[in-house]
């Protein structure tokens, strides 16, 4: 229902601003995704637009809290069957931008990518 409703956008939303955000907004951000990281379709859309959303946070953590809230969530998708073949994608992205030294890609949600998250079954939680 929350991913239906919005919310894992608006999550993901936030955390993307997490350098102009007060620390404790941003980690209640990253809280609530860990949270929401263990239910499998949230697991797909957080796959599929949050990956890039926490790498960052895990690369320049701007507290210890949001670094294990972002490992946390990280911990979870990489739990899930569904999710590998996108987590393998970006560490084969991040793995050759290290090694060419090209910029690796940020694929972080924006106001066009909000449409695109699946919305969830109703009744789901």
């Amino acid at each position: 229902a929350l991913l239906r409703a919005g919310a894992t956008r608006a999550l993901l939303a936030v955390t993307v601003r997490i350098d102009s955000l007060p620390l404790k907004c941003a980690e209640a951000a990253l809280c609530a995704l860990l949270n929401l990281s263990n239910e499998p379709e949230n697991q797909m859309a957080l796959a599929s637009k949050g990956l890039w959303a926490l790498l960052p946070i895990v690369h320049a953590p701007p507290s210890e809290k949001a670094f294990a809230l972002a490992t946390g969530a990280l911990a979870n998708l990489a739990g899930s069957p569904a999710t590998r073949v996108k987590l393998y994608a970006a560490e084969l992205a991040l793995q050759s931008a290290r090694w060419t030294g090209v910029r690796a890609p940020r694929d972080a949600p924006n106001a066009g990518d909000a449409d695109d998250l699946p919305l969830g079954q109703a009744g789901k939680v």
